[in-house]
């Protein structure tokens, strides 16, 4: 069968990386016959009409959508579009915010077909092998509409074993797109300008609770980590057959399980693989031993969800961590010359200014070669959700307003729009704007 792969398209200035999950399903995909495409909207900034014209040229039996929750609308829009001028199309959503809202968008939107819950590669496989016998029924993960009713199977196991999966279908992609400098918080800091990027997805599932992530929720809380023989493997694939100059490892914790991460470092040395990394980690995850064995195999940049400067907001977030843990880090990773990157949630429900301003000056005493300052966004799922729900604190549960530079949380003395002006100080004040514009402006004098 043809299946064309997309995103829900987004015309924000986001953080961009090939689409993992989109060539994962594909590899799986080829490997059982099908012909298949990706359309990596984001990338390229298509809007819808640019997706149908792909749609027109390629001819598809199938158009799988990846979205999350604020580019659902879009998501919606594409499959409408699509049933109108190819009614015969079959229309498949997955992401995180279909996972969870599966029964609003089928009863809500009569032009998608299935929705794909959870993890996808094997989901999706099965759809296409029954597609010819419309036998839906006894597929695992999947909701659907028959005879006017919203069915919704059996939920499936998650993948155990993730080396069965076979490495994503980069050759799908136009790798030679992906630059290190649409990375925004590495302009300057790795590489330089235009090196040749990717992301790789080395472990699936946190084990833990921070109530505003949908991570647990989609993977039960349960981690699974890919051998480092197999990340091996696709790290040698994206150096040598794609010219891969920086890597960022897709893991929360990338350091809770040590053992695992020192034979990866290891082997990366043994094969004297030549490429920077990045990679996001807990700040009470890392100690001295292991982050001089990180910057001796590559790493640049470790990137810490550090939340906020102020106990009270940790805690509620149910990080487990106290606020010297971020200190400590920070400390340590600097000893080993290797930068350091955080994020500090604000628009945190009880939240006052003097508690921003408190957080940013933190941030600021950190000295961080970078630092985030994105509104906290109630995703629906979650804990968080289910809090400002159940207390009535969310000014809307419009998805179209949530996005990490606008906040629909009632908050008792701050307005929506200060807190964007607090959002757009805190950067200032932690030098992160005018950093990454002198970095710019020397980045082609680099050697």
């Amino acid at each position: 069968m043809k299946v064309l792969l997309t995103q829900s398209p987004s015309l924000e200035n986001r953080t961009i990386g090939p689409p993992n999950g989109l060539c994962y399903m594909a590899s799986i995909l080829e490997k059982k016959g099908h012909q298949v495409r990706i359309i990596d909207s984001i990338l390229k900034k298509y809007h819808i009409e640019n997706i149908l014209n792909e749609i027109e040229l390629f001819k598809p039996e199938v158009v799988g959508i990846s979205t999350v929750t604020q580019f659902l609308d879009g998501a919606i829009k594409i499959c409408d579009l699509i049933k109108y001028k190819y009614p015969k199309i079959l229309t498949i959503l997955g992401g995180c915010h279909p996972s969870f809202l599966y029964n609003e968008i089928l009863l809500n939107n009569i032009n998608v077909d299935i929705i794909v819950r959870g993890e996808g590669e094997i989901t999706l496989e099965k759809i296409l092998h029954n597609y010819s016998t419309s036998n839906l029924f006894n597929i695992k993960g999947i909701s659907f509409r028959y005879n006017g009713r919203i069915i919704n199977n059996e939920q499936r196991e998650l993948i155990n074993d993730l080396d069965e999966i076979p490495l994503p279908a980069y050759h799908l992609l136009d790798m030679n797109n992906y630059k290190i400098s649409d990375r925004f918080f590495d302009i300057g800091l790795i590489g330089n300008q235009g090196d040749n990027y990717c992301t790789i997805i080395t472990a699936r599932g946190c084990p833990y609770n921070c109530i505003f992530c949908m991570d647990r929720i989609i993977n039960n809380g349960i981690r699974r980590e890919r051998s480092p023989e197999n990340i091996i493997r696709e790290i040698k694939l994206l150096v040598n057959n794609y010219n891969i100059k920086i890597i960022d490892f897709i893991d929360p914790v990338f350091t809770i399980n040590k053992n695992w991460t020192k034979e990866i470092c290891n082997l990366i040395l043994k094969e004297n693989i030549n490429f920077s990394w990045i990679c996001t980690t807990r700040v009470d995850l890392i100690d001295e031993e292991i982050i001089k064995l990180m910057k001796e195999a590559g790493c640049k940049i470790i990137f810490f969800g550090m939340e906020s400067g102020i106990q009270m907001n940790l805690d509620f977030l149910n990080k487990n961590f106290k606020t010297h843990d971020i200190i400590d880090a920070v400390n340590i990773v600097k000893k080993f010359g290797v930068k350091v990157a955080g994020s500090f949630i604000i628009g945190i429900p009880g939240e006052t200014k003097k508690m921003i301003f408190k957080t940013i000056l933190f941030a600021k005493r950190l000295n961080l070669d970078n630092a985030r300052f994105p509104i906290l966004i109630p995703f629906p799922g979650t804990d968080l959700y289910k809090f400002l729900d159940k207390n009535n604190l969310m000014n809307s549960n419009d998805i179209k307003k949530m996005n990490y530079s606008n906040s629909i949380i009632k908050l008792s003395n701050i307005s929506s729009i200060e807190l964007k002006i607090l959002q757009f100080f805190a950067g200032i004040i932690t030098d992160f704007k005018l950093k990454s514009l002198f970095n710019i402006l020397k980045s082609p004098y680099k050697k």
